[in-house]
């Protein structure tokens, strides 16, 4: 049996301690194109997330489910849900990224 992956910080960020007042935003594809694409199921146990697609398809993975992504959406990940993507190449969008504690202030 294989274990999740789980960050405190960002997808394979070794971020050695959370920060309550956590913020980030970045291109989708910057991250996604340096995995090829594909990002393994996984957990940020303390980061809410924010995926805005804006054009390009793929698919969220959550355990065995696997729903279809079609642009435009906004799809949101609570912190500790486990997550993870097969994306096309000609995916374009954001990923806004914060601390669970940010959000409830």
């Amino acid at each position: 049996m294989s274990s999740i992956l789980q960050f405190n910080g960002l997808y394979g960020d070794d971020q050695p301690s959370y920060l309550s007042d956590f913020i980030h935003f970045e291109p989708l594809e910057f991250r996604s194109k340096i995995y090829s694409w594909e990002i393994n199921q996984h957990v940020h146990t303390k980061l809410f997330q924010m995926f805005i697609i804006k054009s390009g398809d793929g698919y969220l993975v959550s355990g065995k489910n696997r729903i279809t992504i079609k642009a435009p959406c906004i799809i949101t990940i609570p912190a500790s849900i486990m997550h993870g993507f097969s994306l096309e190449s000609n995916i374009k969008g954001d990923v806004l990224t914060f601390s669970d504690s940010y959000y409830e202030n």
